[in-house]
């Protein structure tokens, strides 16, 4: 009798531990379900392309009369000449930067350039009049990049402080408080050291979110083109 009553808990053990494990199974689902939503409408609000400038397609027109039938197969820029975003107001953003209808690279050497709603990430060292546009960019990708990591579940390792076109960076690990803890995300009246290393440590916060996925950091390519790896990987079945 005693053998009896044991196998009977030992079967209603079992099969407690079968349904915890379906609702557990199900619930995993549910959330990468979720997941994928959440960064599919994410790479809708903030789309990353890849785009050619117009004295690049020039160059490029020639190269295409002179290897007429060629075609390599590099990724399509959208198929429009103007972008129009929309920003968080409804209002309507006119950046003007010239994408191909239709190309395929026949130059191997040529890379696309990258643009994020439209505006493309300056250099660091970009003239004064630049310094908005990239403020702008910056302050985009620190969106993405913290929202990609609460959809995630990644803590990363140095704290973005979204401010839009004034972001910030700090780390939560170093000694002290205040706002010298603080790093700016934008170049005007900053000192440019402080400046570089906040984007070298935004870069390793999308770096450490890349190595999560499995993925490596180029450094041979933008901090766009990197994040927008990222989204490639997670939403394959969007990109082929």
């Amino acid at each position: 009798q005693q053998c009896q009553e044991l196998n009977k808990r030992i079967a209603n053990a079992e099969n407690n531990r079968n349904i915890l494990h379906q609702i557990g199974s199900k619930t995993r689902f549910l959330l990468e379900a979720r997941q994928l939503k959440l960064l599919s409408e994410l790479q809708t609000i903030y789309p990353i392309e890849p785009y050619w400038p117009l004295e690049d397609l020039q160059s490029q027109s020639q190269l295409q009369n002179n290897n007429q039938g060629q075609t390599s197969p590099y990724v399509k820029g959208r198929n429009s000449v103007n972008s129009n975003h929309n920003d968080n107001n409804g209002n309507s953003n006119n950046h003007n930067y010239n994408i191909p209808k239709s190309l395929h690279l026949t130059n191997p050497n040529q890379q696309a350039r990258w643009v994020i709603r439209g505006i493309e990430l300056p250099q660091l060292d970009c003239p004064a009049k630049d310094e908005e546009q990239l403020a702008t960019a910056l302050g985009y990708i620190v969106h993405v990049v913290v929202l990609l990591s609460k959809y995630s579940q990644i803590n990363l390792r140095y704290q973005l402080l979204y401010y839009s076109s004034r972001s910030m960076i700090r780390d939560p690990t170093a000694n002290g408080s205040g706002v010298n803890q603080s790093l700016p995300l934008y170049r005007t009246n900053t000192e440019p050291e402080r400046f570089r290393k906040a984007v070298l440590w935004l870069r390793k916060n999308i770096e450490q979110i890349l190595m999560t996925k499995g993925l490596t950091y180029d450094y041979n390519k933008g901090i766009l083109y990197n994040l927008h790896a990222i989204f490639k990987n997670e939403l394959i079945s969007q990109f082929r």
